[in-house]
């Protein structure tokens, strides 16, 4: 392998140290049974095996199916708990506490609605602004990859097929309305409570709200919308009642 090339000694002795030890290694398998196999298997096994790319080298000394099952075993396997440990157990605890707030899901009151012994609850907002939300308020680098991830399995996001989810169609209606706007580029909020809040003095006080104030009864934030795109016809979601019939 190395006649034709220049090899310095040091590097043609590291080379014959590995083989030396392949083969050591092949010939007390042979020696030891197979639960002595084994344990010689979990001595070699190393995070340096994938790091290097050498873990088909290493199985063609051990056995396929051996070192597979070592392989596969807490050597290497990273699970979802393993992740997590350390600081993101932490935060992976305080991500499941602030999405199970009343103010971002709310508990599906359906007696089958459960999951893991847990009452499911939906969510309130998309992913994508609980992210910014829990980033703002927690002062937390987390990135929006690793929040989806830290999401408990029973906190889901509501579909049109959940009958029994308490859902305001005022609120919801008015929340399709202004994400539409947002998508044309009209106003800079997807969010309806921050759009309140900008229009508004107090979001509280019942003069404000019902534009009666003086200070802000005139406020807009709408950009102009451009020459020949005033007759465009725009389409949005909307809740609308309908009575069935049951059998």
């Amino acid at each position: 392998m190395t006649a034709k090339r220049k090899i310095t000694p040091e590097i043609k002795k590291r080379l014959l140290f590995g083989e030396v030890l392949a083969s050591s290694l092949q010939q007390k398998k042979k020696q030891c049974g197979k639960k002595g196999s084994q344990i010689v298997a979990s001595v070699a096994a190393s995070a340096l095996l994938r790091k290097y790319n050498m873990i088909g080298s290493a199985q063609s000394i051990f056995g396929y199916k051996m070192f597979s099952q070592v392989v596969g075993s807490h050597h290497f396997q990273r699970t979802r708990k393993q992740m997590v440990r350390g600081g993101r157990i932490k935060e992976a605890k305080q991500v499941q506490n602030f999405l199970e707030k009343d103010q971002n899901s709310r508990m599906c009151p359906g007696k089958k609605d459960h999951k893991k012994k847990t009452q499911k609850r939906h969510l309130l907002y998309i992913m994508k602004e609980l992210h910014k939300k829990y980033k703002d308020r927690f002062k937390s680098t987390i990135s929006y990859s690793t929040f989806l991830r830290l999401r408990p399995c029973w906190i889901i996001q509501p579909r049109v097929t959940d009958r029994s989810t308490c859902v305001c169609a005022k609120h919801a209606n008015m929340q399709f309305i202004v994400t539409k706007l947002h998508e044309l580029k009209l106003i800079p909020f997807f969010d309806a409570e921050k759009l309140c809040a900008a229009l508004c003095c107090d979001k509280n006080r019942r003069e404000c709200m019902y534009r009666l104030c003086d200070e802000c009864h005139d406020k807009v934030i709408t950009k102009p919308i451009p020459n020949g795109e005033e007759e465009d016809q725009v389409s949005y979601f909307q809740w609308k009642r309908k009575t069935e019939s049951m059998l």
